[in-house]
């Protein structure tokens, strides 16, 4: 528990279930190698009677007190009340300590609701957008 702790001093092993971190390697324009750090957290998340412990990747805003952790392969969403599934980015909010879920995210440039873990999306109500596909058999 990270009581009295302030989140702008907070380090990578202070993070709320910290597994992880990742890196990679990248060239810039001017053939510079550059090393970018990612801290990798799991967090118990439930659908229905489904839970899973699943892998979210963190970010740290520049004002440093704000940090959300997302997760782009294991989930999937619905626009209001359509029955097509488009795969989607799930995020959570490091708030007083504590990881929060959030179900709100963006499908199709709009307003979406996540609703499910990917691989339980029904194969006749998947999205046929090109950026909003889910593979089969792909996690």
């Amino acid at each position: 528990m990270l009581v009295g702790l302030s989140i702008t001093h907070m380090t990578t092993a202070q993070i709320p279930n910290y597994i992880r971190t990742d890196s990679f390697s990248y060239v810039t324009d001017e053939g510079v190698t550059r090393t970018v750090y990612r801290d990798i957290i799991a967090l118990e998340i439930t659908f229905g009677r489904e839970s899973r412990t699943v892998e979210f990747k963190v970010f740290k805003f520049d004002d440093a007190s704000t940090w959300r952790a997302d997760n782009n392969q294991d989930f999937f969403a619905r626009i209001g009340c359509g029955e097509k599934s488009h795969a989607c980015t799930a995020s959570a909010w490091l708030k007083d300590g504590k990881w929060e879920f959030t179900k709100s995210t963006r499908a199709l440039n709009r307003q979406a609701y996540v609703v499910g873990f990917r691989d339980n999306a029904r194969d006749t109500f998947k999205s046929q957008h090109s950026g909003s596909k889910i593979a089969k058999g792909v996690k």
